[in-house]
């Protein structure tokens, strides 16, 4: 302030109109100066000069009009200034500061524009105005401030009472509505997410009409409150056209003046105030309002948050109690601060029993104190632990998996404790018998004799039995991580890689579900072959596959000798010539087993005979042949002689002294360095419980006799070969004795025959001589009889014997079979005169054939037919002609043959019961020479014979023999 005591010069300009004319440069100066107050820095301009210009305006109009009355001049204007001050947070201080500061601004500028030449008149004067000015605000000030804070001391009682905005904003209401005496209706109107206003509170309007009003923000009364942004006074409600008046108009308000209830630049709801009386408020009712607006939206806020937060509260206590799990937090102290149903189930107390107590005082305390060290360790970490604890229960202990973890405590206060405790007893108890199923499993797996491998899509292997170590040579943790076809050499590695992805792309299993022989890689590089089926298995976590791997070089070493032994069996049942079975032998055994193969079989003498020597290799064959000369002497320390005396067979690696051993001279001991055997296997050759002789095999090849496959095999071998060798032999011996039997058969037959024919001639002629008497013809004709019996038998004999050794010979021809029959029928007709012999059938039947032999066959037919029937039935012999074939049939009434004696009919020395006795006994070989016969001739005969029917003898003969 200027000292009212100065003098100075001229006055150029007066104050009034300094004022006046800039206006403009002293509001902005002094909004520059105020600016640094914490109340106006965050005001707008409008907000911030609000009634200065006006005030500044009535200022000048004082100090034209010296008489004129300041305060009655300026008093609506402080009165306003100081509420709008009071609305914006000031303080009286502030409020108070702010005009002193305009009055050093206005006179600061100017004594700059006179030049220090101040009218102190003036100044006075202004100081006096200034003064009035702030004396008035400071009183309006502090009279709304009182009023105001008596109402805002009310209304925090209200809410400090509740947090419950349905009980807190009634009481809001009732001391607004207690303190303006003006009002009688309030609301307040809280915005939803869908921008509507709904009345959350009301005192004064009907509840029900409230409740069919919501308002969008921008309509009706309420909705241009806080689409403005501003308070809003409509002098007479009742007659306004906005969308709400009729619920004005039936509550017959006038005046009306809402505030919009704004927290953080977001309108959140409106507040507004009637009266049925006033048709305006006084601007202490509308700053009143607009304080406990603001208060208001504060505590409506706070509100909503606990409400929310209540919310949040409920909904995490209903997730934590709809949790499978126990779910806990305590404060540093371990105190329950939340709980859900399931702690409370694990305590056995209801939650409130619960709350604010330590671990201590709701359980054991051994198990309290374990917990307590690790929730100090969490908190003292700050990290999450995760631990099993053992909680002692009714129906026994439990297992709970609890996972702590720290939880901020807020601003200003200490960290709080999270935890959560699953009961993993039941999975405990399925974990213990799953691992001792695995355990048991992993038992079955590794004494399994076959390799199992379970291998993922990629066809990398997850895991391996202890069978799959021995099989291919290595240990687990060179397999696992590793690539199937690591096991497997080419091309079984690429085909089993391609057959895995062609089954995940299409779905067509080739190998899946299947078994397939391949081969095997091991370790060392060595192959073998192994039978491989694999198994699909589909996971949750994916699909496996599980190959069973089975080493069958046992199975193809034995399919091996078997076949070996089934080629033996063949080869050598083929022949029963002892050089062609020992050839044969000697054959198999250079081909499957050895290098080299000597046979020595024991003679008339007693001593062994070299028969056959063979070797693999051609160009040693030569050599081979001279060995035939050194044949080991039973009794000499030979290996083979000993082996032969012994019946053991002889299995050893051949050395120099072997060699010298077996060897009967220098030059033998020479060709046995060219042979250059390395191991040798001598075996004899048994048969009946006899000793045959010795079959001796060698290899190059150090060891390889003494491998036990080679022995097996070639004791097989052995065995099939002494067989043979003693069938051949045998059968060399049997050949021998028939043919000696057949040449003293020929030659008795040939000697008997000489003088069978002067027998034979000497009773013809004494038969034909006249005068014989009665005695002695019947002698000659005995003598006849018994000497063509003799003739017939030596017949049959020498037929069976051609039968036997080289066949029936035959002299074919043209044969008219019916003249024949026909020649033959007459011959034993007159042979028994007694029996009836009947020919019918075709006229005729001509074929190629042996004419004598035909009528020896149809002879012996016939007469078989008589002697086999009874006397007085009739024999018939029939003619019948085919296309290409002529039959003979002979059929007699008698007895029929045993069903039994059938296959063996046309056997040698074969005859019916009642033929075996009496001087007409044959040698059974009647039908067998007859079968020879017709068989010569590329024919066929049968026998159909039955009960009732009597017996057929039918001969096939075709037009032309076969060549």
């Amino acid at each position: 302030m200027a000292n009212p005591g100065t003098e100075t010069g001229h006055a150029s300009l007066p104050l009034c109109d300094f004022i006046q004319e800039h206006l403009r440069t002293i509001l902005r100066e002094w909004e520059h100066s105020v600016r640094g107050t914490p109340a106006a820095e965050r005001l707008e301009r409008a907000a911030l000069r609000d009634h200065v210009p006006q005030i500044l305006a009535r200022i000048v109009y004082v100090l034209r009009n010296r008489h004129a009355k300041g305060h009655e001049a300026l008093r609506g204007l402080t009165d306003k200034h100081a509420l709008e001050r009071l609305d914006e947070g000031y303080d009286l201080r502030t409020a108070t500061e702010e005009l002193s500061v305009l009055r050093d601004t206005i006179l600061g500028l100017w004594a700059r524009e006179v030049s220090g030449g101040i009218n102190v008149q003036q100044v006075r004067e202004f100081d006096r105005a200034i003064d009035e000015v702030i004396a008035a605000s400071a009183a309006r000030f502090a009279e709304a401030r009182e009023r105001t804070l008596r109402a805002l001391d009310r209304v925090s009682s209200a809410a400090l009472g509740t947090g419950d905005l349905d009980t807190f904003l009634p009481q809001l209401m009732t001391v607004l509505l207690e303190t303006v005496a003006a009002v009688d209706s309030v609301a307040i109107l809280l915005r939803d997410e869908q921008d509507a206003l709904h009345v959350r509170a009301a005192i004064g309007l009907g509840a029900e009409e409230l409740e069919g009003y919501p308002v969008r923000v921008g309509e009706g009364f309420s909705g241009r409150v806080a689409s403005r942004e501003e308070p809003l006074l409509v002098r007479d409600a009742a007659m306004n056209q906005e969308g709400d008046s009729p619920l004005f108009r039936s509550q017959r308000i006038h005046a009306l003046y809402g505030v919009p209830l704004i927290h953080e630049g977001r309108v959140m709801g409106v507040a507004h105030m009637g009266s049925r009386t006033a048709y305006d408020f006084s601007d202490d009712d509308k700053q009143l309002l607009r304080t406990m607006g603001q208060r208001a939206t504060s505590l409506i806020v706070q509100a909503q948050l606990l409400e929310r937060l209540r919310e949040s509260e409920a909904r995490l206590q209903a997730i934590m109690d709809h949790a499978p799990a126990a779910i806990s937090v305590k404060d540093a102290e371990g105190r329950f601060l939340l709980v859900n149903r399931h702690m409370e189930a694990l305590h056995r107390r209801p939650r409130e029993a619960l709350l604010g107590k330590a671990g201590p005082e709701v359980g054991s305390e051994d198990v309290a104190r374990r917990l307590r060290e690790v929730e100090r360790q969490v908190l003292a970490e700050g990290r999450p632990v995760t631990v099993e604890e053992v909680v002692p229960e009714e129906d026994g202990p439990h297992t709970y998996l609890s996972v702590k973890f720290p939880m901020p405590g807020g601003s200003g206060r200490r960290a709080a404790l999270g935890g959560i405790s699953t009961d993993i007893t039941e999975r405990k108890r399925m974990e213990e018998a799953l691992r001792e199923t695995g355990e048991m499993m992993r038992a079955v797996l590794d004494t399994a004799v076959d390799a199992i491998i379970t291998i993922d899509e990629g066809g990398v292997m997850q895991g391996v039995n202890a069978a799959t170590t021995r099989l291919f040579g290595y240990v687990p943790a060179e397999l696992i991580g590793r690539g199937v076809g690591m096991l497997m050499p080419e091309p079984y590695r690429s085909e089993h890689d391609g057959y895995i992805s062609s089954y995940l792309r299409t779905g067509i299993p080739k190998v899946i579900g299947t078994g397939r022989e391949v081969w095997g890689l091991r370790k060392d590089g060595s192959t073998f072959p192994m039978e491989l089926c694999v198994n699909e298995t589909v996971l949750p976590r994916g699909r496996f596959f599980t190959g069973m791997v089975r080493d069958i070089s046992q199975r193809k070493e034995a399919e091996r000798v078997q076949a070996l032994l089934l080629e033996a069996g063949t080869v050598l049942a083929q022949s029963l010539d002892l050089e062609t079975t020992l050839r044969s032998i000697a054959s198999l055994a250079v081909n499957h087993l050895a290098d080299y193969c000597m046979v020595d079989l024991r003679g008339e003498d007693g001593q062994l005979h070299r028969l056959e020597v063979l070797s693999r290799d051609p160009t040693y064959r030569e050599l081979m042949r001279g060995a035939m000369a050194y044949v080991p002497r039973l009794g000499s320390s030979s290996p083979v002689a000993r082996v032969f005396e012994t019946g053991e067979p002889s299995t050893v690696d051949i050395t120099p002294e072997w060699l010298d051993a077996a060897a009967a001279n220098a030059e033998h001991r020479a060709l046995l360095e060219k042979l250059a055997p390395r191991s040798s296997l001598i075996l004899p050759l048994k048969a009946c419980g006899r000793t045959l002789g010795v079959m001796n095999l060698a290899s190059m090849e150090p060891e390889r006799m003494a491998r036990p496959w080679v022995r097996v095999v070639a004791q097989g071998l052995a065995d099939r070969a002494a067989i043979a060798i003693d069938n051949a032999m045998l059968y060399q011996q049997a050949r021998e004795a028939v043919r000696v039997r057949e040449d003293v058969v020929a030659i008795v037959s040939h000697d008997l025959r000489n003088p069978l024919n002067a027998i034979t001639l000497s009773a013809t002629m004494l038969i034909k001589r006249e005068g014989l008497d009665a005695g002695t013809a019947k002698t000659a004709t005995r003598i006849y009889a018994a000497a063509d019996r003799a003739h017939r038998l030596i017949r049959d004999l020498l037929d069976f014997t051609q039968a036997r050794v080289g066949g029936i010979p035959l002299n074919p021809g043209p044969v008219d079979v019916v003249g024949l029959a026909r020649q033959v029928v007459e011959e034993i007709q007159s042979a028994y005169p007694e029996r009836l012999l009947e020919l019918g059938g075709a006229k005729e039947g001509p074929v190629e054939g042996d004419p004598d032999r035909l009528a020896q066959v149809m002879a012996n037919l016939l007469g078989n037919a008589v002697q086999h029937s009874p006397g007085d039935t009739p024999v018939r012999v029939t003619v019948r002609e085919e296309p290409d074939a002529v039959l003979f049939e002979v059929h007699n009434e008698g007895a029929a043959i045993p069903t039994e004696l059938l296959p063996g009919l046309f056997e040698p020395f074969q005859r019916g019961k009642e033929a075996g006795m009496g001087a007409g006994r044959s040698l059974g070989l009647g039908l067998f020479i007859s079968h020879r016969i017709v068989a010569a001739h590329g024919g066929r005969i049968e026998v159909r014979s039955e009960v009732g029917d009597g017996t057929t003898f039918t001969v096939w003969l075709p037009r032309r023999p076969r060549q």
